[in-house]
Order: C-alpha cells, then structure tokens, then sequence
C-alpha cells in the first residue's frame, strides 16, 4: 500500500443486512489507491451463489458511486478463488479500476482511481489495456500484485505463482490471454498457440498410459514470456495419466514472441497435444 493509508468503517447495506465495510486509503495528487473489506455471515462456495453474490457486490458498488458508469466487468481469478474486476468512469473525469475477491465469507475490494486523461494514451476511457498510459499501467501492476491475502497464496500451483511473478518483476507488462476482449475485433484467435510455435516437443508416451490404452487430447495452458519461452504449464484437460508428459514437453517448446499495437507481451494460453492408443 503506496503511503500512508487513512482508515474507515462504514455501514454496507446488503441483503444479510449492514455489514461493516472497513476500508484504508491512500490519497495522492495524481491517484488514490484503497483496500477494504466486510464479513459476510454465511459464505458463498458453490459457483451460483459466487456469481449471484458477484452481482450483489456490482450492483451495490454501483448505487454507492451514483455518478459511476460500469465500462466493463469480468471474472478473474487468484489462486483457488474467484473474483471479478470492474472498471467504472465517475462523471467522465476519473477511472477507477477495482478487483473484488470472495474469500469464504471474506469479501476484499482492492482499487486504484485516476483522473481519465493520466490513465489512457488519448484520453478516452476503454476497456482495452492497450489504451493504458505506461506510468498508470506500471502503478496499477505494482499496486495489484502487491496484493496478497495468504488464504489465496496457498492455494496458488506453479502456474499461478509463475504469473504473479512476472507481475512483480514487471510491473505494467501486458498478459494476453485468448480469448479475451483485449485483441483487435477483426481477431479470430481462440488462444490454441499450436500456430505460433517454433518449436513444439512432442511429448513421450507413458509407459504407464500405454499400457492403460489412455489416449485422446490433454490442453495445456502454457504462460510464454516476451522472448517466446514458456515460463509455466499446466495440464487443464484430458488423460490424467497423459497430463504430466503434455506438460513437460510444454514447457520445452518455443514460441514465437508476440507483440500487440508494437509492444511486447506475454501470453497466457493453450497447447493441444493428441496422442493417439499404442
């Protein structure tokens, strides 16, 4: 946390009733950056009530800023857990970008807010990261990735932990991950990178598979850096027996780097291996 951060409470007013929102926050001349939190009394674990609390938290952060437009939402997630990020506009004037994360009965509301014309490249407010100012772009990497709350943290895999990483090295460094409504409109990637590998290892049939007659597709999400090197894998689908063979040839591959408008950036996507019965 940038500063040093002023704290509140104040009451929420949710279907559970007022629940206490405790909230710190840094104010500075060019942005402001907050965190808070509330306890629900029951959590919400199943994905449908998740989602139908997702949408209690939007409409709630909606009505508290009534001068905000909702530019865009949409799920992410941090370990085991999920989460969703809303972008808002506050009277044309400010941006603010805030990421909300359930954890049990936990809900976390982490944001950064700035004027318009100190967030986006030509002063118009998108969804697009790619309209992101550099400088805003590296605060709100920073500020995000040093974020932690240690129940997420230990459900993190190597793949997680891989791209929380190179959040922190890199701080405002773009992650493209197909599909997603960053690409250009006209873009047909489904982000199955079979395309735009140099070199693809093919994977070694287990023995162990073999002789279970295990065959079919396994996917692997492979996170590949600005050179083209896959710097995380994980097998998502498919055989378990086939799933650690896909992976390790995953991360043997080579890609070629990807830039988008001109700037180099990472790639969250997926490798598709067939192996077929021996």
């Amino acid at each position: 946390m940038p500063g040093t951060p002023g704290a509140k409470t104040v009451d929420h007013q949710t279907p559970a009733g007022k629940i206490k929102f405790h909230e710190f926050t840094s104010v500075f001349a060019d942005a402001s950056y907050s965190v808070g939190y509330l306890d629900y009394p029951d959590a919400s674990e199943d994905a449908e009530s998740v989602r139908n609390r997702f949408n209690t938290i939007r409409d709630d952060l909606l009505a508290r800023r009534q001068q905000s437009r909702l530019i865009n939402e949409r799920e992410i997630k941090e370990g085991a857990f999920t989460g969703r990020e809303f972008l808002l506009l506050n009277d044309q004037k400010l941006f603010t970008m805030l990421r909300a994360f359930l954890v049990h009965k936990r809900l976390y509301e982490v944001s950064i807010q700035l004027p318009v014309a100190a967030a986006f490249t030509n002063g118009k407010a998108t969804s697009l990261p790619q309209d992101r100012t550099k400088s805003f772009a590296v605060s709100a990497g920073k500020f995000f990735a040093s974020f932690e709350v240690p129940e997420i943290a230990e459900t993190m895999d190597e793949f997680d932990r891989a791209v929380r990483d190179a959040e922190m090295k890199s701080p405002g460094l773009q992650t493209v991950v197909g599909p997603c409504d960053c690409l250009p409109e006209n873009s047909t990637w489904d982000g199955v990178l079979n395309g735009k590998v140099v070199h693809l290892v093919t994977p070694v049939f287990p023995a162990i598979a073999r002789s279970a007659h295990a065959s079919g597709s396994v996917n692997v999400q492979v996170l590949i850096d600005v050179d083209g090197n896959v710097v995380a894998a994980r097998a998502v689908a498919g055989h378990p027996l086939l799933r650690a063979a896909a992976e390790k040839a995953a991360r043997e591959s080579k890609f070629s780097p990807t830039t988008l408008e001109g700037k180099p950036v990472m790639v969250n996507g997926v490798i598709v291996y067939n192996f077929k019965a021996q």
